[in-house]
């Protein structure tokens, strides 16, 4: 049962990112053109292929999927992250060109919770501090998506690196520390205008070293080398 809804799943996730990566070519090419349509925005090349690359995320968790390579709840739950995050984001990118693909992965992502609620939950609960990281993460890339093309790609860059922080922190400490601080300060700087940018920087440090530490501090020991006598 858990196979045909992963399969299923699958499927939404890959049609729903196909379509993605769709309306982020269109948000790029004719975004002005299209008015209320792609969400009036200002700067839509940057904005389509920010979308482009949140889809391509969601077509790589639905061939992981489709794939049946997933063994534990915390690969689920990053699956059902890859399929959400694009599903959610790309509202305040693309506007109405977003409602299919987003429908179509926030179902995937749905089915694949559904496919077993109690793995995808303990994960969730054992890893709640990098989850939040990663939540505050998204949000920089959510208010970068306002921005002007500079400031939206460095933000979307400094969001990513936050995101991906905390799960670096299982063997490569001091390097998840880097990319974690690398990717909350200079943004948060660089708009030091803007309080909300600050608060999620703030935030992002508390939650992002906390799971650093409990990550590494849970990690396996490495085996002991032995020498042959």
């Amino acid at each position: 049962m858990n196979a045909r809804r992963d399969r299923s799943a699958a499927r939404l996730g890959l049609v729903g990112g196909a379509l993605g990566v769709v309306a982020g070519l269109v948000q790029a090419v004719a975004g002005r053109e299209l008015g209320s349509w792609a969400g009036d925005k200002a700067d839509p090349v940057p904005l389509g292929l920010l979308t482009v690359a949140l889809s391509a995320v969601a077509v790589a968790a639905g061939l992981v999927l489709y794939a049946g390579s997933v063994t534990t709840g915390g690969r689920r739950a990053a699956l059902v992250a890859g399929l959400a995050v694009p599903g959610l984001m790309c509202l305040s990118t693309v506007g109405r060109l977003w409602w299919i693909p987003g429908a179509l992965l926030l179902l995937a992502a749905g089915t694949v919770v559904a496919a077993a609620p109690t793995a995808v939950a303990r994960a969730v609960a054992d890893a709640w501090l990098g989850v939040l990281t990663t939540v505050l993460g998204a949000c920089f890339v959510v208010v970068a998506a306002t921005a002007r093309p500079v400031l939206l790609v460095f933000g979307a860059a400094s969001g990513l690196a936050v995101a991906a922080a905390p799960w670096l922190g299982h063997r490569l400490r001091p390097v998840a520390l880097l990319v974690l601080v690398l990717g909350a300060v200079p943004f948060a700087a660089i708009t030091w205008w803007t309080l909300l940018t600050l608060v999620i920087a703030v935030l992002a440090l508390v939650a992002g070293l906390a799971a650093i530490r409990d990550r590494h501090r849970h990690s396996p020991a490495p085996n002991p080398v032995r020498y042959p006598r």
